[in-house]
């Protein structure tokens, strides 16, 4: 009696030491393999719509930067936005006196001048037609009448003022309405997933719409 006791309390002892068998891994490996194929495009696309959120938000950032650094600095600052070759292009200039390497090249006022030429610097680029990390994505621009423009120059004064036009040479007028950038991800010419709008008030702000 007392070695069959034994008998069966060893072999409980290496029943619950032997592990997992090769069936039991198999099935477990089968459910989780199950789970990811669910779970993958769930993530991805997570993943691409919080890179139109981060695209929204650089494009927010180059206008507010744009009007902080006109009023910090006392000189004008004019951010140029053109379609490029079709996905977006952004450029910042800010208005200087002086030329480089014989003279200070020091901000200055003024909206209404050459921005093409030596009376500008660049300050800042975004080119999102040659940003792999923005591949298939998009930011197109519409005036405050909700016509989509090829073009947009928004120009920042000293005194927090700002300017607008939307052909390259023309006059700057004082901005009265709401222009705003879409951007968007696209399938082909076709736009899918989140999209988030950058609105650029009166006041020359700007900030992330729906």
């Amino acid at each position: 009696m007392g070695n069959t006791h034994t008998h069966l309390h060893r072999l409980r002892k290496q029943r619950a030491q032997r592990g997992f068998s090769l069936i039991e891994l198999v099935v477990v490996v089968i459910i989780i393999a199950i789970l990811a194929v669910i779970a993958i495009p769930a993530i991805s696309k997570r993943m691409k719509d919080r890179r139109t959120s981060e695209l929204a938000q650089r494009v927010s950032h180059i206008y507010r930067d744009a009007r902080m650094r006109a009023m910090g600095r006392g000189g004008a600052v004019m951010v140029s936005y053109t379609t490029g070759a079709g996905a977006g292009q952004f450029t910042v200039r800010e208005g200087v006196v002086g030329t480089s390497g014989t003279c200070a090249e020091l901000p200055s006022n003024g909206c209404n001048r050459n921005w093409a030429v030596a009376d500008s610097r660049v300050m800042n680029t975004l080119s999102v037609d040659s940003s792999g990390e923005y591949q298939n994505m998009k930011v197109t621009m519409t005036d405050p009448a909700a016509s989509g423009v090829s073009t947009m120059d928004i120009c920042y004064t000293p005194l927090g003022r700002t300017f607008v036009r939307y052909a390259a040479g023309s006059a700057f007028v004082p901005l009265t309405g709401v222009p705003f950038a879409n951007v968007s991800r696209y399938d082909g010419s076709t736009p899918v997933g989140l999209a988030r709008n950058v609105v650029i008030l009166p006041n020359g702000t700007s900030r992330l719409g729906l």
